[in-house]
């Protein structure tokens, strides 16, 4: 006898759907479910709420102020000291101690042997969520494109590093500056 000639599966599987049909119809018209916000966001360390943003919403600017910034992190052999002081004036002063350290120790060295000239270029960019009016953090999609190789410009810029990177940024005295910049991950070459 085949299973669903049985009387017993075949009114059990009715049963199943017409509940799924009726929690489905309840859920949709459940009055205020359309005004709750979305699910609840995640809390930070302190336990306090971030709000969800958008780019015409809060954080808006931030995300605009990180396009901004983020191609200052390219570097050009012939002005190392040029290309520091252009990517800490988008920092607060503890961020850029510390990418002051990582530029001496790492990229100095690397661009002056090498005699490179390396663009930043922003791909992409959003808002991942924000923490009341003055900090926000931000998605970047940043390439790093190799223009100059033993100081010699190459033909066609060659792409060095395509990151996802998370950029925290901070409004202070009505300027949003980076905080803090962290590897989320490296894309394949498109």
């Amino acid at each position: 006898m085949p299973v669903l000639g049985d009387r017993r599966v075949l009114l059990l599987l009715v049963g199943v759907v017409a509940a799924s049909v009726l929690c489905v119809v309840l859920a949709a018209t459940r009055p205020g479910v359309a005004d709750a916000g979305g699910p609840p966001t995640p809390a930070d360390a302190d336990g306090a709420a971030y709000v969800p943003a958008d780019l015409v919403g809060p954080g808006g600017g931030a995300v605009a102020a990180a396009v901004e910034a983020l191609p200052t992190l390219g570097y050009d052999h012939r002005d190392l000291p040029g290309s520091l002081e252009a990517a800490t004036l988008t920092m607060t002063p503890r961020f850029a101690r510390t990418f002051t350290r990582y530029f001496r120790q790492s990229i100095r060295p690397r661009a002056a042997q090498r005699r490179e000239v390396v663009r930043a270029v922003v791909r992409g960019a959003g808002v991942v969520r924000t923490r009341g009016d003055d900090r926000a953090l931000c998605l970047v999609y940043l390439d790093q494109l190799l223009d100059r190789e033993r100081g010699r410009a190459l033909a066609e810029p060659r792409l060095v590093a395509a990151d996802s990177v998370r950029v925290l940024m901070v409004r202070r005295d009505g300027r949003w500056l980076v905080d803090g910049v962290s590897a989320v991950a490296r894309r394949a070459d498109p």
